[in-house]
């Protein structure tokens, strides 16, 4: 089975939920803790990395993968699950980072 194909649609959520968690939650706050203690950024810029470390995967994921025939159902399902998701989780990140 190539790199990104899934054997069934089960697969598919599976992957989709994964990587719209890394992206939602683990990437920002990853951004955080290197903008913060690596980095030293103060309370104006660190909201900033927060947010664009964030924010959801673009549409671009979707034409690669309609254009190689890779994975194109979980690109779709990515992009439209942390389009919504991002809404929640940047709202929560940036309340409790208190911008």
């Amino acid at each position: 089975m190539p790199w990104g194909a899934c054997s069934g649609r089960r697969d598919s959520k599976i992957l989709t939920f994964a990587l719209v968690s890394f992206q939602g939650v683990t990437s920002p706050f990853s951004a955080w803790v290197i903008a913060v203690s690596i980095l030293g950024l103060g309370a104006l810029w660190a909201p900033v990395v927060v947010v664009m470390a964030g924010m959801p995967s673009g549409a671009m994921v979707y034409l690669f993968g309609a254009r190689y025939e890779t994975a194109s159902d979980v690109a779709v399902g990515t992009v439209v699950v942390a389009s919504a998701a991002s809404v929640v989780t940047l709202s929560i990140l940036l309340v409790l980072m208190g911008a």
